[in-house]
């Protein structure tokens, strides 16, 4: 039964994931890498930068963090903090963390592992969406302010 109620709540899209970290995992031993370039220092940025995203998108849900894609009642819908200016946070540190190391990795096989990643978190973030919907009825306004992976720009006309 908790098998079951594991896949009602998504979760063949967490095994999703863990593949696609796999073949992102693998995609670093099928090639030897380039020598280290002169942006290795922009790359170890990009780390950084992405395990602070990440961080910052954890501690809104406290204990109640999941990697299903079911929106946490006791949570409710977060759009403060990080989730004010992009709506899924957590992917996009995740993204940018991957990037940072296929660079520092080098090689083409390591830059395909984070297409591959930022494809499946593309299809994960728009399924997780219609269940935000169907649970907030608000999420449809924050949907149109905020940007999924990365802020909205808005540029305001001068009078």
């Amino acid at each position: 039964m908790a098998i079951r109620a594991f896949f009602e709540k998504g979760g063949w899209w967490v095994l999703g994931q863990v593949a696609a970290f796999g073949v992102l995992a693998a995609s670093f031993f099928l090639d030897p890498g380039w020598p280290r370039p002169p942006w290795t220092p922009a790359a170890i940025l990009l780390l950084i930068v992405g395990a602070l995203i990440i961080i910052m998108s954890f501690i809104p849900h406290g204990s109640d963090l999941t990697s299903l894609p079911e929106p946490r009642r006791a949570v409710g819908l977060i759009r403060s903090g990080v989730y004010a200016r992009v709506r899924h946070p957590m992917y996009l540190g995740l993204m940018l963390c991957s990037l940072g190391a296929a660079v520092i990795q080098g090689g083409w096989w390591p830059l395909g592992g984070v297409l591959v990643l930022a494809v499946f978190f593309d299809f994960k973030s728009r399924h997780e969406e219609g269940r935000l919907l169907r649970a907030y009825p608000e999420y449809e306004e924050y949907r149109r302010a905020t940007g999924r992976f990365l802020p909205r720009i808005t540029f305001r006309r001068r009078r």
